[in-house]
């Protein structure tokens, strides 16, 4: 006696085709989701960090401003060529917004005698389409030759804002506001406003 022989028809077989390929398109899918999803996470907390670093050095230079190696008599009345590391300017970048460029100094080797060069005392920071630039060789807002601190591979500056200087207890306190996006998503945005302490400034 035969046995009955059993099997998968055509139809059977069509059909679990159809269903692991719905399955797998669904897969497929959900994959590129979540790893657009990481992606978009990845560039944000790029731009995150590159604005924290960007405060860091901001804040750190700046609240050296001020400072000159003076005998405490002379202080109060500091020497013509001394007396350029109590001035703090507000200025901008032709085209850029008012305030969106800081000159500074202070007395890195403490001779009482501002330099330009070898070290540089005459420093800055400025907005120039979409980059944050630090100030070289005791250049104007307005000159160029300044170097960008910020790849325009990764971020782009949408706000760089110095408020007036107020007087804060001893010294001055700077506000500031940076703002930035992602080069490779321009949707994700940061934005901080932050104080800077500065010592050695005094608010007329």
């Amino acid at each position: 006696m035969l046995r009955a022989i059993r099997g998968v028809t055509l139809v059977g077989l069509l059909v679990s085709l159809a269903i692991a390929s719905a399955f797998f398109a669904s897969a497929a899918t959900l994959t590129l989701q979540q790893l657009a999803r990481l992606a978009v996470l990845h560039h944000q907390l790029m731009l995150e960090e590159d604005i924290r670093l960007l405060i860091r050095a901001i804040r750190t230079e700046l609240q050296r401003g001020g400072y000159v190696a003076l005998p405490l008599s002379q202080r109060l009345s500091p020497p013509p060529a001394a007396a350029v590391f109590g001035q703090l300017t507000l200025a901008a970048y032709p085209g850029e917004p008012a305030g969106s460029c800081v000159l500074f100094a202070y007395d890195k080797n403490k001779n009482g005698t501002p330099n330009s060069l070898n070290p540089a005392e005459l420093l800055g920071f400025r907005l120039r389409d979409g980059a944050l630039e630090y100030r070289m060789a005791g250049r104007n807002c307005t000159q160029g030759g300044w170097q960008d601190i910020t790849s325009s591979a990764h971020i782009r500056l949408r706000q760089f804002v110095i408020g007036a200087p107020v007087a804060a207890g001893y010294g001055a306190a700077l506000p500031v506001t940076l703002a930035g996006e992602s080069v490779a998503n321009p949707n994700l945005q940061h934005s901080v406003t932050f104080t800077v302490p500065m010592p050695n400034i005094v608010v007329p």
